[in-house]
């Protein structure tokens, strides 16, 4: 009798171990399932070491902007939006051969006094660009950046401003550079960032998208910030469209996001427009495409393909086309940056800009 339980047991036991498996091998592909349907969701970003300092929250709407000094519209804007952003990139400095230039010190000192004066100031950065006598100066940057002597005179000069300044950064903007000189903008990103972050300072630079010859990666390696200028795929120089259509937006951010960790990027968006006539595009404030689309009475026109505002007038027999971009598409382009993880958004500009934006971005 004792043999019979004895048995009845080890059976019970054995038929316990096998349920066991069974049901181990069960979850093993639900979950398997499950983490293969995860990667198809969920886009990889690389991991870089992100300083603390720039205190960046997941999920939670960071928001910067443009100053363009000496104008009033810009001026006025960030006075009513400045607690929507955390921090205003002002167009303060130009960048020649051999040094920097300051731009409007006295509208530079009105900015920062006010923004200072806040209860909550935001964060400040000085724009450095390589434009001047209406044109991207290419070649004189890449002259500036291929001796070390200027690359250093600059680099000494930009610490000194934003220490008598008391600013939180600086943000490049360099444009039309030629391919052979993006050797020399790492290495000068490298070495102003070494001085910078020395005197905590903070470092950004904006990088077009979709172009292969810039070096992301290597530049994220240095900079704090990188700010993908995700629009104009339409402007001056291209036949009329959106400025930034849906897709061509997303895939910017696809292509950058295997470069650039996303605690790093910072995705910019446009607010204005371009008025296209005769093969040639007149950039517009958002206000000044309203009002033309008013007194020409021209049915905005909402394109679902690209997410952009669009309309046509003509003026005797010149046939006009306006895309916009305005409140509808920086809307799909914040569900698309949220999509890949990004919650940093930089709007072009103060301004120009469709102010029912704001509350989109809070």
């Amino acid at each position: 009798m004792k043999n019979k339980f004895v048995i009845f047991g080890i059976i019970v036991l054995f038929a316990i171990l096998i349920f066991v498996k069974i049901e181990g091998i069960k979850r093993h592909d639900f979950n398997s399932e499950n983490q293969s349907n995860s990667d198809q969701r969920v886009y990889a970003f690389p991991t870089m070491a992100v300083p603390a300092y720039l205190n960046q929250s997941a999920d939670v709407v960071q928001t910067y902007s443009y100053l363009v000094l000496n104008n009033s519209a810009s001026f006025d804007s960030m006075q009513k939006n400045i607690s929507s952003v955390k921090a205003v990139i002002v167009d303060s400095l130009s960048v020649n051969k051999t040094s920097l230039v300051s731009l409007n010190p006295i509208e530079q000192k009105k900015a920062f006094d006010f923004i200072n004066a806040q209860k909550k100031p935001a964060q400040i950065y000085a724009l450095v660009k390589n434009y001047s006598a209406g044109q991207w100066q290419g070649e004189q940057l890449a002259a500036m950046l291929s001796s070390k002597a200027a690359r250093a005179e600059i680099i000494s000069e930009t610490v000194k401003y934003l220490s008598e300044n008391k600013l939180t950064g600086v943000s490049l903007d360099f444009e039309a550079l030629p391919a052979s000189a993006q050797n020399n903008l790492v290495l000068f990103v490298s070495e102003l960032h070494q001085q910078l972050q020395q005197n905590k300072f903070l470092l950004s630079i904006h990088v077009p998208a979709n172009e292969p010859n810039w070096q992301y990666q290597k530049l994220a390696s240095s900079a704090d910030e990188i700010i993908l200028m995700d629009y104009d795929q339409h402007q001056s120089n291209t036949e009329p469209g959106p400025i930034a259509a849906a897709k061509w937006f997303e895939t910017a951010i696809k292509e950058i996001g295997a470069m650039v960790p996303k605690e790093k990027l910072v995705v910019g968006m446009a607010s204005y427009a371009y008025d296209w006539s005769g093969g040639i595009a007149k950039g517009l404030t958002y206000q000044s495409a309203q009002a033309l689309a008013l007194k020409y009475k021209a049915v905005i026109i909402f394109d679902p393909e690209s997410q952009s505002d669009y309309f046509k007038y003509s003026t005797g027999s010149v046939q006009h086309s306006v895309w916009l971009a305005d409140q509808n598409s920086v809307k799909a382009e914040k569900t698309i940056a949220q999509k890949y993880g990004i919650y940093s958004y930089a709007v072009y500009r103060f301004g120009s800009e469709d102010q029912n934006l704001w509350k989109l971005l809070k």
